[in-house]
């Protein structure tokens, strides 16, 4: 992306912001896994920009203490 394109991006309102996570909220409330296996397999969001990512955490293979979150 070019900077002139850059600077014709703007980020979301407070209220939009707000509005979106309530919105993903509700979805993780249906698409989590169950409660019992959540520190094995999870889903979580984060907001960014214009941009909403929805992404697995899990363990790391080697080191469970560590999280890997896969998008």
């Amino acid at each position: 992306m070019c900077p002139h394109e850059l600077e014709s991006i703007m980020a979301i309102s407070e209220f939009e912001e707000k509005r979106c996570k309530r919105e993903l909220e509700k979805f993780l409330a249906v698409h989590r896994p169950p409660v019992h296996i959540r520190n094995e397999i999870d889903i979580d969001y984060r907001l960014e920009n214009q941009s909403v990512e929805i992404f697995e955490v899990r363990p790391h293979w080697k080191d469970s203490s560590k999280k890997l979150k896969h998008q």
